[in-house]
């Protein structure tokens, strides 16, 4: 979706900062939220096991 408007956001940028070049902008999906929580279930399992051995 972003990707699609960096051209007018070049532009608006570079009308901006007073017709200073503007390097090429490119958007990239942030998935950094599944790697958080990824680690976070690795952390319960390390602090609390991963549930395999409960009721014995």
């Amino acid at each position: 979706l972003l990707n699609k408007e960096t051209a007018s956001i070049r532009r608006k940028l570079y009308e901006m900062l007073n017709f200073v070049a503007i390097p090429t902008i490119k958007f990239i999906a942030d998935d950094s939220h599944l790697y958080l929580q990824r680690m976070n279930r690795l952390f319960e399992i390390a602090d609390y096991g991963d549930g395999s051995d409960r009721g014995s």
